[in-house]
């Protein structure tokens, strides 16, 4: 059986469709093929778990203005042919698509073609490109209960978001050892997406500057690698206990070491704090329709994190915030009792045992 998988270059996109595609492969010995996300971190990371990439591009999707609408008409129309190529090439017997303008050709032509298809939302309020591929595909798959109204109820089925089983079987031992670490200490892990945020990276070393009892903080800081250089000097300026990355591949291990994470609000990370159960402060981005202020209120919702808003986002508020958790072991312990009242979901099986029926004999 063959299996082709779309997503964007974000890792909210990708990364639960690979946790997906290791149990297809697995289980039920598939052969996966992944569109190239043109990212190449995890394209690093796609070839490295031995499935397939295929050759794909589609960049600078926008129907914002009409100029930029007119050229995304010609662009899709060129990405469509390509797809069909793809297709033909591949043979498929199922094509999966993860969310994005990105997975939208190949989805789409293989519909036409009349080669199953299913979605995946990540978020809670659908993305414009899975809002118009869902009365196309043959199944849609939502990552919360809260998405199922936004879709046909009799193609919908609520799976969870899948979360890599790697992120899942990070220990502390193992962190310890790949970190190099021999103590303890108050842990803050700051990731501003797979890319990082800079906006984030700023606002943290202002807020970190200011803080009191430095010398006990430990920071792991994924910072993107355009501000890589930039936040690494930043934190030796300050002498403070930082482990900087421009993109961290076992990002599982940063989760199981944290007190309290700094994070976006993509629905790959919410999914993956649920899983670890690990309080945050959530910054959802505010350039994403709204759709990471949905996600984070999942977790604010239950009390398991704090949210604030970008436009209300100061140095001195992340200070009160991050200091306020450093002195309140029984808050963070009750956050994580919290995590409790979210449903619980083996979201890779459940997603998993919903692919294979599509499948056409």
């Amino acid at each position: 059986m063959r299996i082709l998988f779309s997503g964007s270059s974000s890792g909210g996109h990708i990364f639960p469709a690979l946790a997906l595609a290791e149990e297809l492969s697995k289980k039920n010995d598939a052969e996966i093929f992944v569109l190239q996300t043109g990212n190449e971190d995890i394209d690093r990371q796609i070839a490295e778990k031995g499935f397939q990439i295929v050759p794909f591009k589609l960049r600078g999707i926008s129907f914002i203005a009409f100029g930029k609408a007119f050229f995304s008409v010609f662009k899709l129309i060129s990405a469509s042919i390509h797809s069909l190529r793809i297709l033909f090439k591949i043979k498929p017997d199922i094509v999966l698509g993860f969310g994005g303008y990105y997975c939208a050709p190949v989805v789409m032509v293989a519909h036409f073609l009349g080669i199953p298809t299913m979605i995946h939302e990540q978020n809670v309020v659908p993305g414009k490109a899975n809002s118009i591929l869902a009365k196309f595909v043959d199944k849609i798959a939502v990552s919360f209960k809260e998405s199922i109204k936004y879709f046909r109820a009799k193609k919908v089925v609520f799976t969870g978001c899948p979360v890599r089983k790697d992120i899942i079987d990070a220990t502390i031992e193992d962190a310890r050892k790949r970190f190099n670490l021999n103590d303890e200490k108050f842990t803050i892990f700051i990731m501003g997406g797979s890319k990082g945020s800079h906006s984030i990276n700023l606002k943290i070393l202002d807020a970190v500057t200011n803080m009191r009892n430095k010398e006990k903080l430990r920071i792991i800081h994924v910072a993107g690698h355009q501000d890589y250089d930039f936040v690494l000097r930043e934190y030796s300026k300050m002498k403070i206990d930082a482990l900087v990355f421009a993109f961290l591949k076992e990002i599982g291990y940063a989760y199981k070491l944290a007190n309290i994470a700094v994070t976006r609000a993509g629905a790959s990370t919410i999914s993956e704090l649920i899983a670890l159960r690990v309080p945050a402060i959530i910054i959802p981005y505010p350039f994403a329709g709204g759709h990471q202020s949905m996600n984070a209120k999942i977790l604010s919702d239950v009390e398991a994190a704090t949210i604030i808003d970008e436009h209300s986002l100061s140095a001195r508020i992340l200070t009160e915030q991050l200091e306020s958790f450093a002195s309140d072991a029984v808050r963070i312990k009750q956050m994580k009792v919290n995590f409790e009242r979210i449903e619980n979901y083996n979201a890779v099986q459940n997603l998993a045992a919903e692919v294979l029926p599509i499948r056409r004999c």
